[in-house]
């Protein structure tokens, strides 16, 4: 709800952070969970494109139907009690990130799509 922020300000508003909800109907990459993940905060996105490489219970989110308000209603909450691990999950994640989303990796990712490589996760 904040609009347009200055990318000086990105990693600390993310880091400010609760939850980043992204409730894409189509997400070719999802950039906005790649940097929650840096950022080291949870995230629940819609069950779509990219987000689905992006977002999971081991990296402290959770994916959601598109359009299945309840589910949402229902993993927003679950995301946001005192108790939830996604908040130590997705901290230990962002270290790990560094580590596998380093722009070598990302480059070779890349040449290995054009190139029509079958494994390009690692």
């Amino acid at each position: 709800f904040l609009g347009p922020i200055p990318n000086k300000y990105v990693e600390e508003a993310f880091r400010a952070a609760d939850l980043i909800a992204v409730p894409s109907h189509y997400e070719a990459f999802g950039i906005v969970a790649l940097e929650a993940r840096a950022s080291g905060v949870p995230i629940i996105a819609s069950d779509v494109g990219g987000l689905r490489d992006l977002v999971s219970d081991e990296n402290g989110g959770e994916r959601v139907r598109v359009g299945d308000v309840s589910a949402w209603a229902d993993a927003l909450e679950r995301a946001l009690r005192p108790e939830n691990l996604h908040r130590r999950k997705a901290r230990a994640m962002a270290h790990h990130d560094f580590d596998v989303l380093d722009w070598l990796t990302v480059g070779r990712r890349i040449r290995d799509v054009a190139l029509g490589a079958r494994d390009v996760r690692g």
